[in-house]
């Protein structure tokens, strides 16, 4: 009897467990993304105004509660064209690096077994690298003959807005659009020469402030939901 009685009551201590865990997966609901998204980033300088294009590939978090609090975090990377960095006077398009990283929380004002409405408050760091192409043999004032390559970097502080879409196609899977809207407070540039000779090297640096400054990203991909 003693024995039935520790049966009964592990079997019920199993039971409630798993009826809270599966509670707890009804309130919460986890989406794991993945998609493309195009950046723009207008940003003005002191010294110059730049206007950027990117291509990225982003994959992202979004947990859903039941009483509609949304939490978000996405990292985006890819490639970024701008004709508005010179390298020695080219007029060429030039490509570099792309990476972004945001987190933010918000409300799921729309929630329905086949779509879902969200905003969100967002924070987060946006950088862009550009390289120039190697110049080798390079005649410099005071080095004489060198090897000479530029990188321009930026990167931002942004803070913003998402509005992100839902559309649920079968159970675990959605498609998405999200729109993102953000505010660039400050951020910085930073010009870098390496001049380079056998076993040389001298790197000289020019760095400079911006601030309000702006970046718009919409993305399209898909969503598996646990």
């Amino acid at each position: 009897m003693k024995k039935n009685f520790f049966v009964f009551a592990f079997l019920g201590f199993a039971a409630m467990l798993f009826s809270q865990e599966e509670n707890s997966q009804k309130k919460w609901n986890n989406n794991f993304m993945g998609g493309l998204a195009v950046p723009v980033t207008l940003i003005e300088a002191d010294s110059r105004d730049v206007s950027i294009l990117s291509f990225a590939q982003e994959i992202g978090y979004v947990g859903m509660h039941s009483n509609g609090f949304t939490v978000k975090a996405v990292e985006k990377s890819g490639f970024s064209f701008t004709d508005d960095i010179k390298f020695d006077g080219s007029d060429d398009l030039i490509g570099g690096a792309f990476v972004a990283l945001d987190f933010g929380a918000g409300y799921s004002f729309v929630r329905t077994s086949g779509f879902n409405l969200s905003a969100l408050a967002m924070i987060g760091f946006e950088l862009e690298t550009f390289e120039g192409e190697l110049e080798e043999d390079y005649v410099h004032a005071e080095l004489g003959e060198v090897d000479k390559s530029q990188t321009c970097t930026f990167l931002s502080l942004t803070l913003g807005a998402d509005i992100l879409a839902m559309f649920r196609i079968k159970n675990h899977f959605s498609i998405y659009a999200n729109v993102a809207a953000r505010y660039i407070p400050v951020g910085g540039l930073a010009n870098t020469v390496i001049y380079a000779k056998d076993k040389f090297s001298r790197t000289d640096s020019v760095g400079d402030d911006f601030k309000n400054s702006f970046s718009f990203t919409p993305t399209v991909g898909v969503v598996f939901s646990l």
